[in-house]
């Protein structure tokens, strides 16, 4: 940093840069009167740069409009944003000395569609996509999307989609025993069902059992929940659809479960919910780890909780059928299937992530020689803009239904004809314009400061 010097030294500097500055004046800008700076210029302003812009006729001058709208809307009308990124520069001469006084700013030009920019959240409508309701009679059995596969969450319990006392919990985690000196070890292991036998008689081979696919707590000593509950005596009695309590790991305890079997710690093979593996517990045989969570639910077709709910492609399957229970009834006359049906609840409102941030770089001099410099600057933002361009949308339809037949249900015609519906998205043929303008703005007290040559 250079000395300070005396004040006559300073005034003398004072005159010439009020010299100076009135060149400056008559050769870069145009005069703009602002209380909060001393002689503010225009120092350059842009035409306007379009997104549309041939980029061949501007070089290093760009505007790039993108569409977020993702799905569209249903609706005609509501905004989506768009991302705007840009990137402006010049050639411009001035002195070293006024570079920090250079100020940039972009500026949009206003557009009748134009709803906003910036840190934007727009709402948008959009369509329940591969909306399901399958009911049995008018009970509900599964509303909601696509369900999955096997496992239901709280938020499906929560949301209405499934009526909780149709679910049962499958329990997730690790088992393992060890038998003749074997290891077997079952990891990520889903709990499929348990039977147990306990009050074995050995003189008379009396005893009782209790078979339960609807678990509702799971120890590696006892099960709750709801099953087939049998006691075999010299008159043996069956009791479905019960809720019990009974013991595991007593005389004969059985484990359904998936997950991977690893034996003597080496991975053997995958078992499925499907095909699942048999643990078999007996005489005082136990789980040398039994280390399993509630982890999601398992939906039933009716609050007996007999046979597992199961939607393949739209198509019902694991069918209940009047043997499963105790009174020998189906729950429901009719099975009822309907995707993307009329009068579903078409739309729901979503705002978009509160990530849609603006940013802008700082500008860049690139000195090209004394006096000379190229200014640079590149940064984006979000506009909101009106859904408008008509893109319709095929769609899954089903409505179908599936009637008492032999014990079972059976489906009673296949009716999936095409489906279209309206979408609405942001076109991209939009041409959104901005100017880069830069202002020199020199502060009222500059002729009293001391100014140095940045480049020591």
């Amino acid at each position: 940093m250079k000395k300070s010097q005396p004040i006559s030294k300073l005034n003398e500097k004072a005159k010439k840069s009020a010299n100076l500055l009135k060149k400056v004046d008559n050769s870069i800008g145009t005069h703009k009167k602002d209380d909060f700076f001393k002689t503010p210029k225009v120092l350059y302003e842009s035409d306007w740069i379009g997104s549309q812009t041939d980029e061949a006729s501007e070089i290093g001058k760009q505007v790039q409009f993108i569409p977020q709208d993702g799905t569209g809307s249903v609706i005609k009308g509501d905004d989506s944003p768009a991302l705007v990124r840009y990137f402006l520069g010049t050639d411009i001469n001035i002195s070293e000395e006024y570079l920090p006084f250079v100020k940039s700013s972009i500026i949009i030009k206003s557009q009748p569609k134009l709803q906003g920019h910036g840190i934007w959240r727009p709402s948008y409508t959009t369509y329940d996509f591969d909306y399901h309701r399958i009911k049995g009679d008018s009970t509900i059995i599964y509303k909601g999307k696509s369900p999955t596969a096997r496992h239901f969450t709280q938020d499906n319990i929560d949301d209405g989609d499934v009526v909780s006392n149709m679910t049962s919990s499958w329990y997730y985690g690790t088992i393992a025993y060890t038998l003749a000196g074997t290891s077997y070890v079952l990891y990520d292991a889903y709990v499929v069902d348990t039977l147990s036998s306990w009050d074995y008689d050995p003189n008379t081979g009396y005893y009782k059992s209790f078979r339960c696919p609807a678990l509702d707590n799971l120890y590696s000593t006892s099960v709750t929940g709801t099953g087939t509950y049998v006691i075999y005596n010299a008159t043996p009695s069956t009791t479905r659809n019960i809720t019990i309590t009974a013991p595991l790991m007593n005389h004969s305890t059985s484990i359904h479960a998936s997950g991977r079997l690893y034996i003597n710690g080496v991975y053997d093979q995958t078992y499925t919910i499907d095909s699942p593996y048999n643990f078999i517990f007996i005489n005082g045989n136990v789980p040398s780890q039994f280390d399993v969570i509630k982890k999601n639910y398992k939906l039933f077709y009716s609050t007996k909780r007999a046979k597992e709910f199961r939607i393949i492609d739209n198509t019902l399957e694991n069918f209940p059928t009047t043997t499963y229970y105790q009174t020998g009834v189906l729950p429901y006359s009719k099975l009822y299937v309907d995707v993307n049906f009329n009068g579903y609840p078409e739309s729901y409102k979503t705002n978009y992530a509160s990530t849609l941030k603006s940013e802008q770089e700082d500008g860049v001099w690139i000195k090209k020689e004394t006096g000379k410099y190229i200014y640079q600057i590149s940064g984006k933002f979000y506009i909101s803009l009106p859904n408008e361009l008509l893109v319709p949308e095929d769609v899954t339809f089903v409505d179908e239904d599936y009637s008492q037949n032999g014990g079972t249900y059976l489906k009673d015609s296949e009716n999936r004809p095409d489906k279209s519906i309206p979408r609405y998205k942001m076109s991209s043929d939009f041409n959104l314009e901005l100017k880069l303008l830069l202002t020199l703005n020199i502060p009222k007290d500059y002729s009293s400061t001391e100014s140095y040559d940045l480049q020591k």
